[in-house]
């Protein structure tokens, strides 16, 4: 089983500690050792502050064969970042950011699904997120940070689910890239859009998850590192 680690971004919002380190970097080390339980391929994706990855994996001893570093050399987004792997997979594999604190039970429940299938979330304020609406228990639209009271809603399924940032897709979803569009606004290639596209020819389950620990500003990496040293 192969997965793909997302840890290019720049962190706009980490202040100065996250000028110090890449934002991914603060939660590697905890992520390589869950993802080592479930996967004989671990390609993980570099860009800002590369070296601080890098660095890291070489220090692995346990994790560093599984590993392939690809880096992005232009920041162009999420969908970009997986394309860069698809002269590599040839079989369903997963994506995950690498902001987020992973937890074994997250796997437990997306790779219960067939791909294509996303996790999850329930939430009080979806608004700030991309909200996923479901008909007859498969999604059928993604909203990017919709506005308040706007999230959407089909028969008795309500818009309160977000992505959650862990993806299980089939190699499908690089032809859906290859036809995204760049966001002129962001110029980035999203992968939400790409999963539009993929939601046009797939039937796309979900794993309902509870919402992940994700580093946003400078106050979640001091709580996700308290936590993790508890």
């Amino acid at each position: 089983m192969i997965v793909v680690l997302l840890a290019a971004g720049k962190g706009k919002r980490t202040g100065k500690v996250g000028e110090k380190k890449q934002k991914s970097s603060f939660l590697l080390e905890q992520n390589l050792s869950v993802l080592n339980k479930y996967f004989d391929k671990i390609f993980i994706i570099v860009g800002h502050r590369k070296k601080d990855i890098i660095n890291m994996v070489a220090k692995s001893k346990k994790v560093k064969e599984k590993i392939t570093i690809i880096e992005q050399k232009e920041l162009l987004g999420n969908a970009n970042a997986i394309s860069l792997t698809e002269g590599y997979i040839k079989e369903p594999f997963i994506v995950a950011n690498g902001d987020i604190l992973l937890k074994k039970d997250y796997f437990d429940k997306l790779l219960k699904c067939n791909p294509p299938a996303l996790a999850v979330s329930a939430v009080n304020d979806p608004w700030n997120y991309g909200v996923v609406t479901l008909k007859n228990g498969y999604v059928s639209n993604i909203i990017e940070k919709p506005a308040k009271g706007k999230e959407g809603k089909e028969g008795k399924e309500y818009g309160n689910l977000i992505i959650s940032g862990i993806y299980y897709f089939t190699p499908d979803i690089f032809e859906a890239i290859a036809k995204t569009q760049l966001n002129e606004k962001r110029k980035e290639y999203d992968l939400t859009d790409s999963m539009l596209l993929l939601l046009k020819q797939r039937k796309i389950e979900i794993a309902l998850i509870e919402k992940p620990k994700h580093i946003i500003t400078e106050k979640d990496i001091i709580k996700i590192l308290k936590k993790c040293a508890a």
